[in-house]
């Protein structure tokens, strides 16, 4: 998927347990929306925030997430009408 572009990723996530049954702890689907920002052999990153008066250029601090993509399901565009 290009970069720029707003995309929803419905992905597996880790979980992290604590004073709780290691038996019971699974992965969980989740699903995110943002707008790719990058991607390589091994990831994709997504922002959730973006500067509308330059989306492409980069938020310092930015916020988003990094997702494994050996652990997205799907991936798919969202166009805005």
């Amino acid at each position: 998927m290009r970069k720029g572009k707003l995309a929803r990723v419905k992905f597996w996530d880790h979980v992290i347990f604590r004073d709780s049954d290691p038996v019971r702890v699974k992965p969980v689907l989740r699903e995110t929306f943002g707008w790719i920002f990058d991607e390589d052999d091994h990831a994709v990153w997504i922002l959730w925030v973006r500067d509308l008066d330059a989306p492409q250029e980069r938020i310092h601090p930015a916020t988003g997430i990094c997702i494994l993509k050996s652990d997205i399901v799907e991936i798919e565009e969202v166009k805005l009408t």
